[in-house]
């Protein structure tokens, strides 16, 4: 009988917020538990730095779960993928999904492919893809219901964002924050603005901003896409590649056609980067206060992070088998 409810409420919510324009939802989904993925990934020289990134413990399932409470009226939802893997619990029937492979949107010439970075720098490639759409990695979730106007034409953002962030490029860079900066000091070439560091959440992007900065940047952009693996720990370089859909944020804001939003109803949780009881006190925050957008990221603790979900999102949708 909660179901039936459920159902029924999710269907006036979808009437009540369907938009008259389309939104679709893009995932980049990765299992790296797959022997015949592995098998490729290692015949490249990979330290295992970022293995973490790539063990799925199923969290799509539970943000498709959150996707369909919480925003029903999206339009297509595409799932990008190895072109050797699909998820096994996706409902590919249902009229809104559609897995696309890599080699879809990528030059086969650069796969096979073990670089997120890479990859969302291709998914405006997407056969279909609307204009307006959210980029979602697999562990983000929804924690309330959003209406199109939550999201449509809005960059929400960190505030009070330290100023190191926007500084030159030294060899010792993390990986994601050479990435960062390397966004802005390309972009102030072009446009002059203030530039903002986007929330770690689902992106809201334009194609039309995306292959503008392609065309814009067309050396960077292929570079980008070339790299196989992301930047190892012990690589003593400066990064040149670019964060794509964070990117588009910044332009579209410069060009007065998005508007920058602080967004303090946001938790990102890094499970391998803080202490147990730190992860666990964010957990049980996550019990007590819905946050618009969360994410848990890595999969330390997995049974904790995997139960919390499932009673999180308990019930079943018409995007899974």
């Amino acid at each position: 009988m909660k179901y039936l409810l459920l159902i029924l409420l999710i269907t006036l919510l979808y009437f009540s917020f369907k938009p008259s324009f389309k939104i679709d939802v893009v995932y980049t989904w990765v299992d790296g538990n797959d022997p015949v993925w592995k098998a490729k990934k290692n015949k490249l020289k990979d330290d295992g730095s970022f293995n973490a990134r790539f063990v799925s413990i199923n969290e799509l399932k539970y943000s498709l779960r959150s996707l369909y409470k919480y925003a029903p009226w999206v339009n297509k939802i595409y799932i990008v993928v190895d072109d050797d893997q699909v998820p096994s619990f996706v409902n590919e029937k249902n009229p809104k999904i559609k897995i696309i492979k890599h080699s879809e949107i990528m030059d086969p010439s650069h796969l096979p492919v073990f670089n997120s970075v890479a990859i969302e720098a291709n998914i405006h490639h997407i056969p279909g893809l609307s204009e307006n759409f959210l980029y979602f990695n697999d562990d983000m979730f929804l924690g309330q219901p959003i209406k199109p106007e939550d999201i449509l034409n809005i960059c929400y953002y960190v505030k009070n964002l330290k100023h190191s962030y926007f500084s030159e490029l030294v060899p010792n860079d993390p990986e994601w924050l050479c990435n960062l900066k390397q966004n802005h000091l390309m972009l102030n070439k072009k446009v002059k603005n203030e530039y903002i560091a986007p929330t770690h959440q689902a992106l809201f992007c334009k194609k039309s901003l995306m292959y503008e900065l392609e065309h814009m940047f067309p050396d960077e952009h292929k570079h980008t896409s070339t790299q196989k693996l992301r930047k190892q720990k012990d690589d003593n370089f400066i990064c040149n590649s670019f964060l794509l859909p964070k990117m588009q944020c910044n332009l579209g804001i410069a060009k007065g056609i998005y508007k920058a939003v602080p967004e303090k109803n946001v938790l990102f949780i890094t499970p391998n980067e803080i202490s147990f009881e730190h992860f666990q006190r964010s957990i049980n925050s996550l019990k007590t206060k819905k946050f618009r957008f969360f994410c848990i990221n890595s999969t330390d603790h997995a049974d904790i992070t995997l139960d919390f979900l499932e009673n999180y999102f308990n019930f079943k949708c018409p995007y899974e088998k």
